[in-house]
């Protein structure tokens, strides 16, 4: 009989277990993610009662990251807020939350009724990134239904839960995860981002700061900052409140001459510059105004400029000449495939050493094997 009992007892709580999880299910947009890559996550709860009752859905993490739209009755706890927590008498006390916890909670949850919670985020570390989901109803001021009823893991305030997993790549693109960074305020104006703006510019392969900024290969993390190392050091320019507007100006264009005057490096206009440099200087323009104008012609000049080290040089009887290590190489202006040829004529013989052969160039986001493969389709 006592084994009939706890027979009978065994598949009662299986179906309680299972009945909970059929009333919580989890959907997320994607589940692995380059660095900076929205996650859209839809959760659904179902009232298991029949009475209306209130109740809410609870999602925490392990990582810090960015909520970028959630639903109108979301409350979002930032690290630091004061939440529930379930001592181990089962009693609630309040603490402050070390993970960003976002809650959704309905004073009038009907019978039976099917509420979703959407949440739309990214994460700020590359890396295993675990969300912890449960969603709880108050039948009774001293009866409360947890889903799950029970778990092996429990979130920051000792509740049972569901866990998810999402995997976060890093991505190459510097000046992509910078602006998003800059753009929101919560994160451009804090302490830790500038600490880690510091880091960047002090020694810009600092491997902390660039994992900070998404950069987890120390090989895909271009000196963009290493020449602001002096003038950042002015406390002029470190305490202006257009520090971050003008760095991010320079970021995304290095030659932006008002850019470089505030940060006090020098910029060397046309006057300053010799005959020799002016024909140089013309000739550069007109050979990228011409190769802009034709199809991936503005990813070719990206390319070519990002490394510094292929010059465009005078050329006459319509042709583009490109120069490196001493070397010139022609091309026909008349060409129908002139973007093609150069790039493929860099990939074979200017250049073959070049790193983005088959990295993507952070500016223009395409390599030169990418290039080639566009235009030959």
């Amino acid at each position: 009989m006592n084994q009939q009992i706890r027979f009978f007892t065994t598949i009662s709580l299986l179906l309680l277990t299972e009945v909970a999880l059929c009333a919580l299910s989890v959907d997320f947009s994607q589940t692995y993610v380059k660095w900076g890559e929205p996650v859209v996550l839809k959760i659904k709860v179902t009232n298991p009662v029949d009475k209306t009752i209130q109740g809410g859905i609870t999602i925490s993490f392990s990582g810090n990251l960015i909520v970028t739209d959630h639903d109108s009755e979301s409350k979002i706890y930032r690290k630091g807020s004061w939440i529930y927590y379930k001592s181990g008498n089962g009693r609630k006390c309040c603490v402050h939350n070390q993970k960003i916890v976002v809650e959704n909670w309905y004073k009038r949850w009907h019978p039976h009724e099917t509420k979703t919670m959407k949440l739309t985020f990214f994460a700020l570390r590359t890396g295993i990134l675990k969300t912890y989901i449960r969603a709880t109803f108050i039948k009774q001021p001293s009866r409360v239904i947890n889903i799950p009823e029970t778990s092996s893991i429990q979130d920051q305030q000792h509740y049972p839960v569901i866990v998810k997993q999402i995997y976060v790549n890093q991505s190459d693109d510097f000046i992509h995860n910078f602006q998003l960074l800059i753009d929101t305020p919560e994160i451009g104006d804090s302490s830790e981002f500038m600490d880690n703006l510091q880091g960047l510019i002090n020694n810009p392969k600092d491997s902390r700061a660039l994992k900070y900024f998404g950069i987890q290969n120390l090989k895909n993390s271009p000196d963009y900052l290493a020449q602001l190392q002096k003038p950042i050091k002015n406390p002029k320019i470190a305490n202006s409140p257009q520090l971050m507007y003008y760095l991010k100006r320079l970021i995304n264009n290095p030659l932006d001459e008002e850019a470089l005057r505030f940060f006090q490096i020098k910029v060397v206009k046309p006057s300053q510059q010799s005959p020799a440099q002016k024909r140089l200087e013309q000739a550069k323009k007109e050979t990228i105004d011409f190769i802009n104008q034709q199809a991936g012609g503005t990813v070719l000049v990206q390319l070519i400029e990002a490394e510094g080290d292929i010059t465009f040089v005078p050329s006459r009887y319509n042709r583009i000449a490109l120069s490196r290590d001493g070397r010139t190489y022609r091309f026909n202006k008349n060409s129908a495939n002139l973007v093609l040829d150069i790039a493929r004529t860099i990939k074979n013989k200017i250049k073959p050493d070049s790193q983005y052969i088959n990295q993507a160039e952070p500016f223009s986001g395409k390599s030169y094997t990418q290039l080639i493969n566009t235009l030959s389709n």
